[in-house]
C-alpha cells in the first residue's frame, strides 16, 4: 500500500497553497505540531475487501485528506484561505488516478471540530484497487545452511622414520 500513499503525496505536493504534505499519524495532537501550515495529511481505510482470486483481493477504500491551517492570529484578509486550499486539494484529486487504483471520487467534506487552534476539514474520496502477491519471492524464514568447511589436506600415509 506504500505506493498508493506515495502517489497521493506526490500529487498533493504540487498544490501551491500547501506547505506540508504527509501521512497522517497524529501530528495535530502535539502542542507544537511537526508540520508547516497549511498542511494536508493523508490517511486511508478500507470499507470492504473481496477476494477475486485465491491469491488476490479487491479493496474498496476511503482516502481521507485532513486539510488544516492555523486558526489564531489570522488577519481578516487571510481568514478564508483554508477554503481556497480545500478547493485546490479537491480539484487536484477529483477524478485523478495513477493507473494503479480507480479514479478518486470526492464523497464528502466535513469540518473537524476537535482540532484546537486549527481550522481543519476532512476531505473523503472513494476508490478501489487490487492487492496481489508481489512477483518477487518472499524471503524464507530459515536461512540456507552454510556449507561445511573442507578438512585440511593431510598426507595419505605417514611413515614413521627410523631412529638410528
Amino acid at each position: 500500500m506504500k505506493q498508493y500513499f506515495t502517489a497521493l503525496k506526490e500529487r498533493l505536493s504540487s498544490v501551491s497553497t500547501l506547505r506540508t504534505v504527509d501521512v497522517e499519524w497524529g501530528q495535530l495532537n502535539y502542542e507544537q505540531p511537526p508540520v508547516q501550515f497549511p498542511c494536508a495529511l493523508i490517511d486511508m481505510s478500507s470499507t470492504s475487501i473481496a477476494a477475486v482470486k485465491p491469491d488476490s483481493v479487491n479493496v474498496q477504500a476511503s482516502v481521507n485528506i485532513l486539510v488544516a491551517d492555523l486558526r489564531y492570529n489570522r488577519q481578516q484578509s487571510t481568514a478564508f484561505d483554508i477554503y481556497q486550499t480545500i478547493e485546490d486539494v479537491a480539484q487536484k484529486l477529483q477524478g485523478w488516478t495513477d493507473g494503479r487504483f480507480r479514479q478518486l471520487s470526492l464523497i464528502s467534506i466535513a469540518p473537524v471540530s476537535d482540532a484546537p487552534g486549527f481550522s481543519a476539514y476532512q476531505l473523503q474520496f472513494s476508490t478501489s484497487f487490487g492487492l496481489a502477491p508481489s512477483a518477487e519471492p518472499e524471503p524464507t524464514a530459515e536461512p540456507e545452511p552454510e556449507p561445511e568447511p573442507e578438512p585440511e589436506p593431510t598426507p595419505d600415509t605417514q611413515q614413521p622414520t627410523p631412529n638410528t
